[in-house]
């Protein structure tokens, strides 16, 4: 292989990681913006007070949901690791 091609290759290379590297940071930028509007729509629902009261009056039972989430957070993610290996998504 000639040195004029060894420096083409590489510079394809390059343009591909580039590529890659934009398009990877573009979507970060969408997804920090996309979560700080909704992160700042949720702080200022009117019915975050009430939330609140509630989770003070009812820890064990805040406590339990949150359990309940998390447990079901696990298992869906588990389904998807198993359909993942049987080449099922």
């Amino acid at each position: 292989m000639k040195t004029a091609e060894k420096i083409i290759k590489k510079a394809d290379t390059l343009k591909t990681c580039g590529n890659i590297m934009g398009k990877a940071g573009y979507g970060m930028r969408l997804a920090a913006i996309f979560g700080y509007k909704v992160g700042y729509n949720m702080a200022k629902h009117p019915n975050l007070d009430k939330v609140k009261k509630q989770i003070e009056k009812h820890p064990q039972q805040t406590g339990l949901l949150v359990l309940a989430g998390l447990g079901l957070s696990a298992l869906a993610t588990a389904g998807i690791l198993l359909r993942g290996r049987q080449g099922t998504i």
